[in-house]
């Protein structure tokens, strides 16, 4: 937990201290490559610090079983998945089709 925290608190304090740096090269006039640096180097940091472990839930067991099994379901006290059902008929003309030209009228 604790961890999690100092993580945010570190790549809130890269960004603020790398805008202060490109802020103070843009203003005395340093050379780019302080900048470019400047920023590269925050990415890389920002990238590092945001990997994160996996987490594991405690007493999860074999790694090979998830939620969609049916010990999984068990152990989670849910029921088995209802799906529903679906025809399969073909639903796309509700009332007779348009005639195939649209200006001549039927009489």
């Amino acid at each position: 937990m604790w961890a999690d925290v100092a993580r945010r608190w570190a790549i809130a304090l890269v960004c603020v201290v790398g805008l202060g740096v490109v802020f103070a090269a843009t203003f005395e006039q340093w050379p780019a490559w302080v900048v470019w640096l400047t920023v590269a180097a925050s990415i890389g940091l920002v990238s590092a610090l945001s990997v994160r472990p996996r987490r594991t839930r405690p007493g999860s067991g074999d790694a090979g079983l998830y939620a969609s099994d049916a010990y999984s379901d068990a152990y989670l006290g849910r029921a088995r998945p209802t799906h529903p059902h679906s025809d399969a008929q073909a639903s796309s003309q509700i009332i007779d089709p348009p005639p195939h030209d649209p200006l001549r009228l039927p009489d």
